[in-house]
């Protein structure tokens, strides 16, 4: 258990939600600097779109997910690889159905949303808003 969580452990468990973004946070690198890189990253979101935790989680993972979109946009994976991917993801259903709806200039799009960390653009395509 990371410093930040032990510090909420009042609230340990439950739907409360500080403790989902604090355990989200902890549960993808508990170093210092890559906790305080990711709540940075998840208050930015939680200002552009409020009760957007499946979202901070897809965002928690950016380096996973442009690593695998490099991949497919080189040829290295398949889209049956790259759906692989998703499916095995901690997202909700419809962010899952988001994404592997995607066309490829859709992926490219999100590629360029994630690597330029704008995340009301990552929002807006996750939950099928349009730009």
């Amino acid at each position: 258990m990371g410093e930040l969580v032990a510090d909420h452990a009042d609230i340990a468990g439950t739907d409360d939600p500080v403790w989902v973004v604090l355990e989200a946070i902890e549960s993808v690198d508990p170093e210092p600097t890559a906790v305080a890189s990711s709540a940075a990253a998840a208050a930015r979101l939680l200002e552009a779109a409020p009760d957007a935790y499946w979202t901070i989680r897809f965002v928690l993972e950016r380096d996973d997910v442009l690593h695998v979109l490099e991949r497919a946009r080189a040829g290295l994976i398949t889209r049956t690889g790259f759906l692989n991917f998703v499916l095995g993801r901690p997202w909700p259903p419809p962010i899952k159905a988001a994404i592997e709806g995607f066309s490829e200039s859709e992926l490219s799009d999100l590629e360029s949303a994630l690597r330029k960390d704008d995340l009301a653009r990552v929002t807006r395509m996750l939950h099928h808003d349009s730009a």
